[in-house]
């Protein structure tokens, strides 16, 4: 009875194509598995092969693992991974007798450098003369340039083969393994010195074999450099805004001489790495004096930043966000088009005084870069957003200057803002500075919107070792006028990190400490938290928040039990 249940079994699969898998493991001529990532993994997006006698396909999974199999193609095979959100392609080789090939922007590299030229420009005309190029020697000659040309930006590879090691990749809620880190350095680099993976493989394959660390340099610049105590937190040029969208302020890193200028009045200020009470150095931190003020930055492994500072002579603070300045993107490009969830932080000044406030909405931009908006509802129960719609009322006009920035001004004149687009990893992202004049009164916004990716819903118990991040926040009062209260420092992300329960369909996750969280609401990409009772008996805010992959989050609050979220945070992910 066992043997027949086993052979009827086998039988059943080999019909249903149970596990993926063709009708026997004898006919198959293609047998690969790997992981697609960034550094973060590349979920749910389609892989190409492209090998000797055929092609073959397949879909990497919430991990970015993914497995091809074939009875038809065959090694050696030229594959392909396109990350859905940005539309960018990835690529990467096997050998004949390889059994994994990953798919990462260091195998796209050690991919450029064997076929001698950037791999977009080859994968469809994958020739014989190319095929034959494929070989275990061709690779280690490959990936010893790589690795040579990676050490010109501090990154050492060790004797990892980025093309056949068990890659664990960064998850929603964990991060990546030791060479996982290795492709988030690389990607903080390229996103500081706003050069994509192709930019970087395109030089490099024109590169002779002592030209590596020179031509890397070359693409990098001053983002080749990193702090000693953080390789993501990279040099280059930056821009620095308040969290009400004002003080928009361009910045100029210099992590090999710990110099830091700002570029408009021409200023240079020595910059030290942060230190704790017990004098230890605080990795991917930093501070500089200028003037009568403190600025302390807190960098994400994405590459946006928090900051803070003091006023020595009053005490006084303020807070905002920096993004590394990246001149080359346009809102009509395939990575900016789509759903874009974002928050709106609002400081009008009324004649009674100044006045907070903020709102959850998305943007629809289509493919001429047209831009529909759709508001959320945070007044009342469960937040939900209307349609998106493109008002001729609200066309605004928009070109771009050249410095990194996309000015835009409405049709009447009234309101006016600049747009900060900024990609890193998988994850496009806008900063928009907003001035407008609204019922007479001057109206500074700051909007941040990231392109829509659904939060995973966790299993109960779950815990997550992405928990830490630093934070700063002005501190919700129900719209008193004055003397709001600056709250900062270190934090977990959310009182707890146990999963107690969990209705999956619904997104809604508690928290032991009582904490509820409805995932993907009003929209994928933000959750929404009602007010509750924390577990020592005090009252906890209302609180809306959208969430980057890159590390970062944006929070607007509202005091317990009211709806005018005059309170905002923004929270720094601490890399590991």
């Amino acid at each position: 009875m066992q043997k027949l249940a086993a052979v009827t079994m086998t039988l059943i699969l080999a019909a249903c194509g149970g596990g993926g898998a063709p009708s026997t493991s004898a006919s198959l001529t293609l047998s690969l598995d790997g992981t697609a990532a960034t550094g973060a993994a590349i979920s749910d997006a389609t892989i190409e092969a492209n090998c000797t006698n055929g092609t073959a396909t397949s879909t990497s999974g919430a991990d970015g693992t993914f497995t091809i199999r074939s009875t038809t193609a065959m090694l050696p095979c030229f594959l392909k991974v396109t990350v859905p959100l940005t539309g960018e392609d990835i690529y990467s080789l096997a050998e004949i007798g390889a059994t994994r090939a990953n798919i990462t922007p260091l195998t796209n590299l050690v991919a450029g450098h064997v076929l001698g030229a950037e791999p977009s420009t080859k994968f469809n005309s994958f020739s014989d003369q190319e095929r034959a190029s494929i070989t275990s020697p061709n690779l280690r000659k490959g990936l010893d340039f790589v690795k040579l040309a990676a050490e010109g930006a501090g990154i050492d590879l060790g004797d990892t083969d980025p093309l056949k090691v068990t890659l664990k990749a960064a998850t929603e809620d964990s991060y990546g393994d030791l060479h996982d880190e290795k492709i988030d350095q690389l990607m903080a680099a390229l996103a500081a010195a706003d050069k994509s993976i192709a930019d970087l493989s395109e030089q490099l394959a024109k590169a002779k074999a002592g030209e590596a660390q020179d031509a890397l340099r070359e693409t990098l610049g001053a983002a080749s450099d990193s702090l000693e105590s953080c390789p993501y937190a990279r040099g280059g040029h930056f821009w620095s805004f308040l969290h009400d969208g004002t003080g928009l302020t361009e910045w100029a890193l210099d992590a090999a001489d710990m110099k830091i200028t700002n570029v408009g009045a021409g200023s240079m200020y020595d910059v030290t790495e942060l230190q704790d009470a017990d004098g230890n150095v605080v990795p991917c931190a930093y501070t500089f004096s200028r003037e009568t003020y403190t600025t302390t930055v807190y960098r994400s492994a994405g590459g946006v930043a928090m900051w803070k500072e003091q006023d020595s002579v009053t005490q006084g603070w303020q807070f905002g966000l920096a993004v590394p300045k990246q001149a080359s993107h346009r809102l009509a490009s395939t990575k900016f088009v789509g759903r874009m969830p974002g928050l709106i932080f609002v400081d009008a000044d009324r004649s009674v005084g100044r006045h907070l406030d903020a709102g959850a909405f998305y943007f629809d931009i289509d493919s001429s870069g047209g831009v529909a908006v759709a508001h959320c509802d945070l007044a009342t129960g469960t937040p939900t957003c209307d349609s998106a719609t493109q008002s001729e009322n609200d066309t605004m006009t928009c070109s771009s200057p050249g410095n990194g920035t996309i000015s835009c001004v409405s049709k009447d004149g009234s309101v006016s803002a600049t747009v900060l687009p900024f990609v890193t990893q998988q994850e496009p992202s806008l900063f928009l500075m907003y001035n407008a004049t609204v019922s007479g009164y001057s109206t500074n916004a700051l909007m941040v919107a990231t392109k829509a990716s659904k939060i995973p819903v966790p299993s109960v118990d779950a815990t997550t070792t992405k928990s830490m991040a630093w934070y700063a926040a002005r501190v919700p009062k129900n719209n008193a006028a004055t003397g709001w209260t600056f709250d900062h420092g270190d934090s977990w992300f959310g009182p707890e990190t146990t999963v107690s329960a969990v209705d999956a369909a619904a997104g809604i996750v508690t928290y032991s400490s009582g904490q509820v969280r409805y995932l993907n609401t009003p929209v994928d990409g933000t959750y929404w938290i009602p007010s509750w009772t924390r577990s020592d008996g005090t009252g906890a805010s209302n609180s809306i928040a959208l969430r980057s992959r890159g590390g970062w989050t944006v929070v607007a609050t509202a005091s317990a039990g009211n709806r005018t979220f005059d309170g905002r945070s923004f929270f720094i992910q601490k890399p590991e």
